[in-house]
């Protein structure tokens, strides 16, 4: 199974949700295809393993470019939501199992299964 682990976190020092979202693609990663997306970009998955204190060779650590404003420019409720549906389809689809980590309001999922950690 491929499994999406989504770390919605903004900033650049690792914190709580890195180290969770680390822990569980540990144990996921000898059973299945498991990749840690987020968008710190100068985290590596040596720094993250470091941190959590786990191994990540099995892991894919994948950097995303987070969106400015993920709710578009209207004031149409619909159209705002439309907008935010359709920014973060684009994470949760590829995936068999989304897990989400965020503090804010939590991605779209398009995979099959998910769950979320707020």
């Amino acid at each position: 199974m491929k499994v999406g682990i989504y770390i919605g976190s903004s900033g650049s020092a690792v914190g709580g949700a890195d180290l969770y979202a680390a822990v569980l693609a540990e144990a996921m990663a000898p059973l299945h295809r498991v990749e840690i997306i987020q968008h710190n970009t100068s985290l590596t998955r040596q720094e993250l393993g470091g941190f959590a204190g786990v191994d990540l060779n099995q892991v894919r650590l994948l950097c995303v470019e987070r969106k400015k404003n993920p709710f578009g420019h209207s004031i149409a409720p619909w159209s705002r939501y439309r907008d935010a549906r359709a920014w973060s389809s684009d994470l949760s689809a590829p995936y068999d199992l989304f897990i989400n980590f965020t503090h804010l309001m939590p991605a779209f999922c398009q995979a099959p299964s998910a769950a979320g950690v707020n």
